[in-house]
């Protein structure tokens, strides 16, 4: 039954008449058919009906070289707006009939794919005073804690029971996290109806247009969203992202969906958690504030999880080390531009002593390219070491890395980036494996002191600190 299905379940299909302009050139009256998933993050794709010469009209597009185009169209209620459209083909030989408009039978002469869709819809206002933006995710869904059943009642009716769906951010407004329902039906001979869900942020306010604009309400929404599900993504060590929202209001709603990064609903399991499943939501209050506190003294850890996250989701080992150690390497850079650690000595001191250093290396080398060697690396020795640095940080945030390693070993952590990065050797990938999972326990320690949270008693399960600790190869 299932393997009829000639479309993509939950998705839209919307037509309408619509113009593409860019800042050199406009082309109006052109019909439109888009397509985008209700459910899922990707681009929405499209297609352009009309004759040759509507087709050599966007065709100019090319010659005036406007990447960015923009779209706006109208169906019925409703307006359409994107502010990044890519022209991914024209097609000026197409001669396939493929849509009847006015009776004039039109061809597809262009495929468009839109990174955003905005759809306004409008009605008559009503007396609501709530205002509220959902925002629809991807990727685990194990994160947000909440639980729900499907109660099926003696007459055949179905009532969805949601617990723990408000999140106790100690911010205004309201935040919960709630399941969204679609529907759908399989085009075939029983007519099956069929339903999912997604996740959904919801940010409410009772707070009036004068007390809180539309766009500062939207900012102020998509700001929050954006920093929970880095924050989510950090404890499930998957991408969680918003890819699309409802901004529902009393005189209608707007529908925006977006492009966004691949996401795997993937579950987690126990051990595999930074931090115990039963303290997430708590984390996520302490989190989100010292997550913004930090950022406000430009401290910003959305790059460092950025690389973090994209290390575990890392195909190869050696992929999933670099990337950890991009997170730790710009974790070290904010901390020395906030500890006065970026040079050992003020540069017109330093700059004083290179000119002895280079006068003492000119009468001690004949070699002028061997000089030239030396005097390139010299700038570096005004460049706090890497280790030193690393010290510092563990010290403020009271990390250790000592008990992942055998007893009397040394931090090796360096030699293995110097090897991967900076030489032509082979590692030994066993020891690799190790390496990079001392990295990640360094890492998850330090992110979650900066982000405010104390407990790091579940970090590393007791089965994979006897794996660290096992005497082996060193290097």
């Amino acid at each position: 039954m299932v393997n009829n299905i000639s479309r993509k379940l939950f998705s839209q299909r919307l037509e309408f008449i619509g113009t593409i302009s860019s800042d050199a050139l406009s082309v109006d009256q052109l019909q439109i058919a888009i397509s985008y998933s209700l459910v899922n993050q990707g681009n929405v794709t499209g297609r352009i009906y009309g004759t040759k010469d509507i087709a050599r009209k966007i065709e100019q597009f090319y010659e005036y070289k406007s990447t960015e185009l923009r779209l706006e169209g109208e169906h019925f209620n409703q307006k359409i707006y994107s502010d990044s459209l890519i022209l991914n083909r024209i097609l000026l030989g197409s001669a396939t009939p493929s849509s009847r408009t006015g009776g004039e039978l039109h061809s597809v002469i262009a495929e468009i794919e839109l990174w955003n869709l905005k759809i306004e819809n409008r009605y008559e206002a009503d007396d609501r005073t709530t205002r509220s933006i959902s925002f629809l995710l991807n990727g685990p869904k194990q994160v947000w804690q909440v639980f729900q059943w499907r109660i099926h009642g003696l007459q055949g009716e179905v009532e969805n029971d949601i617990r723990n769906s408000e999140i106790d951010l100690e911010v205004e407004p309201t935040v919960k996290i709630l399941p969204r329902y679609f529907y759908d039906h399989l085009d075939d001979e029983e007519k099956v109806d069929i339903s999912t869900n997604v996740y959904s942020l919801a940010i409410e306010t009772k707070k009036s247009e004068d007390e809180f604009s539309e766009m500062d309400f939207l900012e102020y929404s998509r700001e929050l969203v954006d920093d929970l599900t880095m924050l989510a993504s950090f404890l499930t060590k998957h991408w969680v992202v918003w890819y699309g929202y409802y901004f529902d209001r009393n005189y209608g709603y707007d529908f925006f969906i977006r492009n966004s990064r691949p996401t795997h609903d993937v579950k987690i399991n126990h051990y595999d958690w930074t931090i115990r499943p039963e303290n997430i939501r708590e984390f996520l209050k302490t989190g989100l504030k010292s997550f913004r506190q930090l950022r406000n003294k430009n401290i910003d850890l959305r790059m460092p999880i950025n690389y973090y996250v994209s290390g575990h989701e890392g195909i190869t080992i050696e992929e999933k080390f670099t990337k950890l150690f991009l997170s730790l390497e710009k974790i070290k850079d904010l901390f020395a531009s906030q500890n006065d650690l970026i040079m050992n000595l003020p540069e017109t001191k330093f700059k004083e002593i290179r000119k002895r250093l280079i006068q003492t290396l000119r009468n001690e080398l004949d070699n002028p390219k061997e000089l030239k060697k030396i005097k390139l690396k010299l700038m570096e020795l005004n460049r706090p070491s890497l280790m030193y640095v690393l010290e510092n940080l563990f010290s403020v945030y009271r990390i250790t890395w000592k008990d992942i390693y055998p007893p009397h070993s040394k931090f090796t952590l360096l030699s293995t980036r110097n090897t991967l990065f900076h030489s032509a050797s082979d590692m030994n990938i066993d020891e690799l494996i190790k390496e990079f999972e001392r990295l990640n326990v360094i890492l998850d320690r330090l992110l979650l002191r900066m982000l405010g949270w104390e407990n790091l008693s579940f970090v590393i399960p007791d089965y994979k600190l006897k794996f660290l600790v096992k005497a082996g190869k060193s290097h």
